[in-house]
């Protein structure tokens, strides 16, 4: 069960799993990279957009949250990215490093 919801939080803001699950390290650096990445495509919508409504919205969804035809494809392949970023740390905040599956344990094994 402590896997699913490390999973879910992780998915929702990355690091969070991992921190739940006691990996500082791996938490910390998921955390930081998601949030440099955030920062990284909203600057570049500012400086191609410098008029943006709603700068929360903006952050949060990244090149989605921009109107049709101001996002700019930097700021696009940064928002892929931070997609990338949240599906791997809910992928690894679902892998227990620490304590392998029998079938991890029979892999190595055999």
């Amino acid at each position: 069960m402590l896997r699913i919801v490390a999973t879910v939080m992780s998915l929702v803001v990355p690091g969070s799993g991992q921190l739940l699950r006691g990996r500082l390290r791996d938490g910390l650096l998921f955390l930081w990279a998601t949030l440099w990445f955030h920062v990284l495509t909203l600057g570049a919508l500012l400086a191609a957009y410098p008029k943006l409504e709603d700068l929360p919205l903006t952050f949060a969804v990244g090149a989605f949250g921009v109107p049709r035809g101001f996002a700019v494809p930097v700021a696009t392949v940064f928002t892929l990215v931070v997609i990338a970023l949240h599906a791997w740390a809910a992928r690894d905040a679902y892998a227990d490093k620490r304590n392998p599956s029998a079938r991890e344990v029979a892999a190595r094994q055999a």
